[in-house]
């Protein structure tokens, strides 16, 4: 039996001259409670991880049972697919509804976190490559505005593996100085989700896997 999981994260980002872009993380959620650090040395506060993507897999799926070949396709398509990640420290406290607002930049940050430091509340935010044809030249490619904020409404409820968690993300790209206004992708995007926690252990991997580490 797999994990459910749903999530319905989407937005369109423009910018003044007409272009636009689309975002996607309503695929696979993947969230777990992260209670050991990378050293094997248990946290004195468990943290919280949520990660959404526009990739879609099996969240509780076992990586290692994969061919290399779909998984070398897993890894492209993945490094390809737009993504959220947040890490809440102090899960144990986290069990009433709440709303956090973290700023961050577009691409600005390796997402997800797998297994790094929790010392405070952390978001990350990948935007999708544009495809390109033979012939694009670097006028017909808009950046995204280099100012961003991540909300997340979690519900009141569990945080415990095996148990369901849910919520809404919001992601909101902004122009900032320096950026040349008229040109930028700016705009939001936004919807719910809802998870199940899986264990530590099997999310921490299949992500690494995700970006070409090892097991």
């Amino acid at each position: 039996m797999t994990a459910a999981c749903s999530a319905g994260v989407t937005g369109v980002f423009t910018s003044s001259d007409g272009m636009s872009q689309g975002f996607d993380v309503s695929n696979t959620v993947v969230a777990w409670v992260d209670q050991v650090d990378a050293n094997l040395v248990s946290r004195e506060t468990p943290a919280l991880k949520i990660f959404l993507s526009g990739l879609q897999f099996a969240a509780d799926e076992d990586f290692l049972g994969r061919t290399g070949s779909e998984l070398a396709d897993l890894q492209l398509r993945f490094a390809t697919s737009d993504a959220v990640g947040f890490t809440l420290t102090d899960a144990n406290r986290r069990g009433e509804a709440v709303t956090i607002d973290l700023a961050t930049t577009p691409n600005g940050a390796t997402c997800p976190q797998v297994n790094g430091p929790a010392i405070e509340d952390f978001s990350c935010l990948r935007v999708a490559p544009p495809e390109l044809e033979a012939d694009t030249g670097f006028d017909a490619v808009r950046s995204f505005g280099r100012g961003a904020t991540l909300r997340l409404e979690l519900d009141a409820g569990a945080r415990q593996t095996g148990q369901s968690i849910q919520g809404r993300v919001t992601v909101t790209i902004e122009a900032i100085t320096g950026d040349q206004a008229a040109q930028v992708l700016i705009g939001q995007a936004e919807g719910a989700f809802s998870s199940q926690l899986i264990g530590e252990r099997l999310a921490e991997r299949n992500l690494a896997l995700l970006m070409g580490a090892g097991p």
